[in-house]
């Protein structure tokens, strides 16, 4: 079974290579505090620049 770690970093790959535009996170656990969210998202970045950080009621123009 793949960590919560592990299933992030091959999704960011996946949307690379899909040649995606932008990749919008959700679904992430309430265990984690804001600090640690940021830093999900700063590593996703590494892979992928345009990520975000989805938030209850948020809208993406697609």
């Amino acid at each position: 079974m793949l960590t919560c770690i592990q299933q992030q970093k091959k999704q960011r790959l996946l949307q690379k290579n899909a040649n995606a535009k932008r990749l919008i996170i959700t679904h992430i656990s309430s265990r984690y505090d804001k600090e640690t969210s940021e830093q999900l998202v700063n590593e996703a970045r590494e892979i992928f620049p345009e990520t975000e950080i989805a938030s209850d009621l948020a809208t993406f123009e697609i």
